[in-house]
């Protein structure tokens, strides 16, 4: 349970993480990753995770 609330709080909090702007209304300002590394390392640790824990009942 607590890294459910560990993702949603990375997740909310990658909202945040914006390259710096240059002038007003450049268009070339984006998001630096848009939390798609988060994303990936969470379901990562999710699916090794799940491994551990069915090698350990003997499913694998």
């Amino acid at each position: 349970m607590k890294s459910i609330y560990t993702l949603l709080t990375l997740l909310a909090l990658s909202s945040f993480a914006r390259a710096q702007p240059g002038q007003p209304g450049d268009p070339n300002t984006a998001p630096l990753d848009g939390g798609i590394s988060i994303l990936l390392a969470s379901g990562a640790a999710l699916g090794a995770a799940k491994y551990r824990q069915m090698k350990k009942e003997g499913k694998v």
